[in-house]
Parts: C-alpha cells; sequence; structure tokens
C-alpha cells in the first residue's frame, strides 16, 4: 500500500507517518506536485548462515606425520 502526502503535511503528521510506514505503507512525500522521498520500513538484517562457519583455500590437503 502506498500513501502520497504534500511535505508540509508530512511535517506536521511525521510521527503518524512513521507508524504507517512500520505497519508496512510506504509513504510517499510529495513537493510541488513531484515525489522528493519515499518513507518505509527498514527490514531486519538477516545474519548469514556462514558467519560463524570459516574455512581455508588449503582445507582439503592431507597432512602426514613421519614417524
Amino acid at each position: 500500500m502506498q500513501m502520497r502526502i504534500q511535505i508540509e503535511e508530512a511535517g506536521e503528521r511525521f510521527n503518524e507517518l512513521i507508524e504507517s510506514a512500520l505497519k508496512g505503507t510506504e509513504v510517499l512525500i510529495i513537493d510541488k506536485q513531484k515525489a522528493v522521498a519515499r518513507l518505509v520500513r527498514v527490514e531486519p538484517e538477516q545474519k548469514d548462515k556462514n558467519e560463524d562457519k570459516w574455512t581455508s583455500d588449503d582445507f582439503d590437503i592431507q597432512v602426514t606425520r613421519d614417524s
């Protein structure tokens, strides 16, 4: 869903617009019939599944021990 609002009114209703964005509404801010800004919710960053794992370029090299 998208909401369009004039820049002057956006300043007066900022808290309400933030609440709308948090609920998933895209807020398009208009100045002189031209879109100048977009207010949207930021999605939480997802942790990379491999972030805690490490590899080495030579991980498959066999190590032998001389007796």
